[in-house]
């Protein structure tokens, strides 16, 4: 499913049944152990997102047992559990995409759930993000930052949309050119040009 650089040069794979961290002295990945034996450890049928925050952690979205948060400089893995909004009971959707916002709260994309906000101790908090109801169930595939860093890029299902930290605004975007598709993937380059 591809791969991840972080900020000091390690790269990550991803995929099915496949997280690993490449060996540039052996020239193989070194695959981290895929069993649940504790809140240390971390088991996963299915890697779908990794993202480096400003602490060195990766943040580790799977399809199957929700979002992990990873310090490689300490080898372990801490378990964020997902309470399903609606239902008060623990969501069953796989974690597809999240973003550390600049007030130091998560956004996480949720599959069949939608997107939620969760403050800096992990707690489920209200979205706030005028565009997208609260009880939204909006599948969020992707995540980025622009340049700008005031400007989050979401790829939705189907279209897109803007998120301004600033104002607190999502704007939706799908123009007829996308046909009404989901948007796996988002991202945008150096000069500010968008890749869907």
């Amino acid at each position: 499913k591809g791969f991840m650089e972080q900020k000091d040069g390690s790269i990550w794979v991803k995929g099915y049944l496949v997280f690993g961290l490449f060996d540039e002295k052996e020239n193989k990945f070194n695959l981290i152990s895929n069993k649940y034996q504790n809140e240390r450890s971390i088991a996963y049928q299915l890697i779908t997102c990794l993202y480096e925050d400003r602490e060195k952690n990766i943040w580790i979205a799977t399809g199957n047992e929700g979002l992990f948060l990873f310090n490689p400089a300490e080898m372990f893995f801490t378990n964020i559990g997902h309470t399903e909004r609606n239902t008060g009971n623990t969501g069953e959707g796989d974690a597809m995409s999240f973003m550390r916002l600049r007030d130091g709260s998560f956004l996480a994309g949720i599959w069949g759930d939608g997107i939620y906000r969760y403050d800096s101790n992990f707690n489920n908090i209200p979205l706030n993000i005028k565009g997208i109801p609260d009880k939204n169930t909006i599948p969020i595939w992707s995540m980025c930052t622009s340049a700008d860093t005031d400007i989050i890029w979401f790829g939705a299902q189907p279209g897109f949309y803007r998120y301004n930290q600033k104002t607190g605004i999502a704007d939706f975007f799908n123009p007829p050119v996308l046909e009404n598709r989901t948007i796996h993937k988002i991202v945008e380059d150096k000069k500010g040009n968008l890749w869907l």
